[in-house]
């Protein structure tokens, strides 16, 4: 079974202490079983379905790298 294309649509919501990940599912291709999400490159957690992950506990002020990938 070919790997699922990217999500797509990326969005980022800024809390006080959080950041929520939106995105939309891959337009063509395979169709993605769930997502992982991660932020500062750590490990990934599965969010199964969902199309949006909020990251909570973060300092105010700090900058993030966050990343959605897909998998079959």
């Amino acid at each position: 079974m070919p790997a699922p294309q990217n999500p797509v649509s990326l969005a980022v919501a800024a809390g006080y202490t959080s950041l929520t990940l939106t995105w939309q599912p891959p337009p063509a291709g395979a169709t993605p079983l769930g997502y992982q999400v991660r932020i500062d490159s750590g490990t990934p957690t599965d969010v199964g379905a969902a199309l949006s992950h909020t990251f909570t506990g973060l300092g105010v002020g700090t900058t993030h790298l966050l990343e959605v990938r897909a998998y079959a």
